[in-house]
């Protein structure tokens, strides 16, 4: 059976996680024999494509009168690209966060949820979620959709492409290392109080966080600099 495979998380030239995830699933997917094809829209916001560049193969803007009957269509960031009846549609929901309060602005907010119960409005066939704690906060607000909620957690094969760098140290002491944009959604004050307790009881260790700053911040960050271990974390940026 064919796949369409929503890759418009790829159009950028700089991957977000999402984008990462993408790339990984496809290439799993294709990797293992599956009759995949990447197919995106391209938003007025988004005026460049770098979709070749990171799948190593080409995509195509999706038309969906030229698919069977059938055709399984994954919406691999949480945008179905078709209400056809025709389509078995599944799509993954990487997080909850639109429905926490002050996790985002409001309108924000607002929005991601509209848009998320769109697409659930579709009748996807599945929804893949990266873990049990997304399941439930799912299922609070899609009570409907209990038999149809997958959890796949991620996995982090593409980090072996990078493998044969040069190994050039961040920091020359254990550390733990968090990775992801430093915003409330993330959790990042929840790994630096465990970091906290950490130091306690291991006084080399450090912590490193790759990221940009995201929604929220500046409170973030006041708390690393006043940290009393705030000489043990580095920040490195995207």
């Amino acid at each position: 059976m064919k796949v369409l495979f929503d890759v418009t998380a790829l159009l950028p030239k700089n991957l977000s996680t999402e984008g990462i995830y993408v790339r990984s699933l496809y290439k799993t997917l294709r990797g293992i024999g599956v009759d995949i094809t990447a197919v995106y829209t391209q938003p007025k916001s988004i005026r460049e494509n770098h979709i070749e560049f990171h799948l190593k193969n080409s995509a195509k803007k999706f038309w969906g009168l030229f698919h069977s009957k059938g055709t399984i269509l994954h919406g691999s960031s949480g945008n179905l690209l078709s209400e056809s009846d025709k389509f078995k549609k599944i799509i993954s929901v990487n997080d909850m966060a639109m429905f926490r309060e002050g996790y985002t602005d409001e309108k924000t907010s607002s929005q991601l949820q509209d848009h998320l119960k769109q697409q659930i409005q579709m009748d996807p066939l599945a929804v893949i979620v990266p873990s049990f704690e997304v399941h439930s906060e799912f299922l609070v607000r899609f009570p409907k959709m209990v038999n149809r909620v997958h959890v796949i957690q991620p996995g982090c094969d593409h980090i072996i492409e990078n493998s044969n760098l040069n190994d050039q140290r961040i920091v020359n002491a254990p550390y733990f290392l968090f990775v992801g944009p430093i915003d409330k959604k993330s959790n990042v004050l929840g790994v630096i109080k465990a970091f906290h307790g950490f130091c306690e009881l291991q006084k080399d260790i450090r912590l490193v966080i790759v990221g940009e700053p995201g929604f929220g911040s500046e409170a973030i960050l006041k708390v690393m600099k006043t940290s009393p271990h705030h000489e043990r974390i580095r920040l490195v940026g995207h």
